[in-house]
């Protein structure tokens, strides 16, 4: 690179001369002087400084000087605090020495120099400044870099998933703050409007939504999903929602969750069947792939619960969460307990509120080393929160007591009476017991229905120890009052009952829990002859064909067939009506391929085969069964294998399997174990599936609620569906694109908004 030389002018000093030679070679150009250091720049930093010597440069944007030790990290960062310019900025464009004018003016009024010699000084200065690099600039700073389409629409989807994912209303982008924090950062940038922002979310969501439904389409097995429901309300407002999420285990034995719709609805009542339905069909979701509903409150499940088995044949199940708060609330509402429960918060109210009291109470609290300890106020209809205000209240009793006795004169409140200081303290236990439970279905691997049983006669058992040990009759009572709300939803003590709960035989189907240790050898008894039944009626491919339900009222008329020798009938005699499971012969098999009458007596002479015929009456006969017996089967009599059909084989080995850790996931053993079994794992499939909580059990067993409930009530109910969509589903549906299951190839970031955008979808899904 060649630089020009200027002559300097005459009559400067020294300083003048050499600002001088840096106008002359305009800024930005390197440093003149040290022509062989400029061969080694490799950094773009240097297109904002100018080198005065060996050991100092200078900024050309605010004529700053800093110290220079063969490094530009100082450099680099003057640029980036004081100009908010980085290292991919353009360079500089050429712009006047508008500060060289104003510290040439301070230098002559330091030496001195007034009237026409301060003119003639600064006529000089803007004469070489002109002369150098054209006409002046009125600005002092480099203009931003040009922005790129590209990178606009980067920041926009950046802005976009940042209201999904921390549930923002729309109109967070007007917000003062956000303004200035964005200006900061992209000071060119255009801040979309929020009505530019919803077009946007809406086509998001129905790219993604379209993502799903191919999902769904593609995967979903009969009996596989379950439904939840959850009905929220916004607080001070007469708006109610209902939001339906879907539960299932996907091809890998991992445990998936996705939000389907959040919409208004007039009442808990509502006619919770329909809107179920029309969810389904908006998502391609079969009706038979339904197994059952989750509902989030007792009074919903009572109301649908009917329709939805009789209509549907959709089993349902309430929530865990709600029937655990509903059986410690009956608990609580013994009259003693909510005495003393009143005086308690009545004590924390008056330390939170009385300024004096509070300052009495706080020394006191250090010097009994107490400071872990302070006064919470419970919500009367979260227990865990009574548990907390109960606990602190015990340990700060005699620092309590004493501040109440020395302001007896003033205090508004009564402290507790021995007898009820008494009575928290059996309380407190109790209370914690069902505690242990929540934490034990708050955990990951026991989110399933398949700990809940489990869990449950843990507690009661728990429970009832307590029971015998407490001499206090009021403690007493409120224990069988839990007792009895928990017997009220879950049939514990019930065996009979128990048998037909989809939670008995969900821990059956997990290998943690397979031994029932809760039930009776004749109720376990009981339980695997149904799980029999059950997989004898499960529909799998047998010798290349498709089974199909079908009733025997359906087959009067009909020609006779031949079934194979595991098929149910061969397991025991039907009744009318009775479901039964034949082969679906497809249209396409030859006529060769159909078993004729020779092929019937060929099966029928096969060792062990049973030929069953459907008569014009619709009831079943078994053929005669020809088979040799072997000399072996003479002396140790008929192998008890040789009947068995290959479920009820897997089955037995399922349940002679050694049980698993606690600590482990049932969906993870399965994973490993599902060739060995194939048909028990299609049954845990369905059964595994059912949450133990129509929510997430961390939302559901909560003390408070989470920071994402709380903000979800900001959100406008024009967009409300929307974002809550995105929220829970964008990362399983990225997820789903990563590994492949959905058709589409994966879309980084950079590219993604313009897919977003497109209304071509065909560019967004192929089939």
């Amino acid at each position: 690179m060649a630089f020009r030389a200027y002559p300097s002018p005459v009559g400067l000093g020294s300083v003048l001369k050499r600002k001088a030679e840096r106008v002359s070679l305009g800024p930005g150009l390197g440093r003149p002087i040290y022509a062989a250091a400029v061969d080694r720049r490799k950094s773009k930093v240097w297109n904002y400084y100018t080198q005065l010597n060996e050991s100092h440069v200078q900024c050309n944007v605010c004529k700053k000087q800093l110290s220079f030790h063969n490094s530009t990290t100082t450099m680099r960062e003057h640029l980036v605090r004081r100009h908010s310019i980085r290292d991919n900025c353009p360079p500089p464009p050429n712009f006047p020495e508008q500060h060289q004018v104003k510290e040439e003016l301070q230098e002559a009024e330091v030496s001195g120099l007034h009237g026409d010699s301060l003119a003639k000084r600064v006529r000089t200065t803007e004469t070489l400044a002109i002369t150098a690099v054209g006409v002046p600039d009125h600005t002092s700073f480099p203009p931003p870099p040009p922005d790129s389409s590209r990178s606009a629409s980067l920041v926009t989807e950046l802005i976009l998933e940042m209201i999904y994912r921390d549930l923002h209303p729309l109109s967070v982008v007007q917000e003062k703050g956000f303004k200035t924090l964005l200006s900061c950062m992209e000071p060119s940038f255009q801040i979309p409007s929020p009505s530019h922002l919803g077009s946007l979310l809406w086509h998001k969501y129905n790219v993604l939504k379209q993502h799903l439904e191919l999902y769904f389409h593609h995967t979903t097995a009969p009996h596989s999903v379950v439904l939840c429901t959850e009905h929220w309300k916004v607080p001070d407002s007469e708006r109610l929602y209902l939001s339906v999420s879907t539960h299932f285990i996907d091809r890998n034995w991992r445990m998936a969750h996705c939000l389907l719709e959040t919409k208004p609805v007039a009442s808990h009542e509502g006619v919770l069947e329909e809107t179920l339905l029309a969810i389904l069909s908006s998502f391609r979701i079969p009706e038979n792939s339904v197994f059952g509903v989750v509902h989030d409150s007792l009074t919903s499940m009572q109301t649908c619960a009917r329709p939805l088995q009789e209509l549907h044949r959709w089993r349902s199940l309430c929530c865990t969460g709600n029937a655990l708060k509903l059986s410690v609330r009956e608990g609580l509402t013994v009259e003693p307990v909510q005495q003393a429960l009143v005086v308690a918060r009545g004590i924390v109210s008056y330390f939170q509120h009385n300024t004096k009291a509070a300052e009495v109470l706080n020394p006191k609290v250090e010097a009994a080393n107490k400071t872990g300890f302070r006064l919470v106020l419970d919500e009367p209809h979260n227990w865990l929160t009574t548990i907390d205000m109960c606990e602190n209240l015990l340990e700060l009793k005699w620092v309590i007591s004493s501040v109440l006795e020395e302001q007896a004169t003033e205090c508004s409140v009564t402290n507790l009476a021995d007898h009820q200081w008494r009575l928290l303290q059996e309380l407190v236990p109790v209370l914690k017991t069902v505690k242990i439970a929540v934490s034990f279905l708050s955990e990951w691997n026991n989110s399933s229905v398949s700990a809940l049983m489990p869990c449950l006669h843990g507690v009661a058992r728990l429970l009832g120890q307590q029971m015998a040990e407490c001499s206090a009759q009021t403690v007493r009572s409120m224990i069988a009052r839990i007792r009895a709300e928990m017997e009220k939803h879950w049939q514990v003590g019930e065996e009979e009952a128990m048998l037909g709960n989809p939670a008995v035989l969900a821990s059956f189907l997990d290998p943690r829990f397979k031994e029932l240790r809760f039930l009776s050898p004749d109720s376990r008894s009981k339980l695997h002859d149904k799980v029999k039944d059950l997989l004898s009626l499960q529909a799998y491919p047998i010798a290349g064909l498709c089974p199909c339900p079908v009733r025997l009222d359906e087959l009067k008329g009909e020609p006779r067939g031949t079934l194979p020798s595991d098929s149910p009938l061969s397991c025991g005699s039907t009744e009318d009506n009775e479901l039964i499971l034949l082969p679906q012969v497809p249209e396409q098999l030859g006529q060769e391929e159909v078993a004729d009458e020779e092929d019937e007596e060929d099966v029928a002479a096969c060792p062990g085969s049973i030929k069953v015929v459907v008569g014009e009456s619709g009831s079943s006969v078994a053929g005669k069964e020809r088979r040799t017996q072997s000399m072996y089967d003479i002396l140790l009599g008929e192998d008890p294998t040789e009947r068995m059909p290959e479920i009820h084989q897997q089955l037995e080995n399922y349940i002679a399997e050694p049980l698993c850790k606690r600590s482990m996931c049932p969906l993870e053993w399965w994973r490993g174990k599902e060739h060995r079994f194939p048909v028990v794992a299609k049954l845990a499939r369905q059964y595994l599936a059912i949450p133990a909580t129509a929510i997430s059990a961390e939302h559901a067993f909560a003390s408070k609620q989470s920071a994402a409930i709380q903000r979800r009530v900001t959100v406008s109910s024009e967009h409300l569906d929307q974002i809550l969509f995105l929220h829970h589903n964008c990362d399983f549906i990225e997820a789903l694109k990563v590994n492949g299951t959905c058709k589409d190839t994966y879309v980084s970031p950079e590219l993604l908004y313009p897919s977003i955008t497109s209304l071509d979808s065909n560019a967004l899904l192929s089939e």
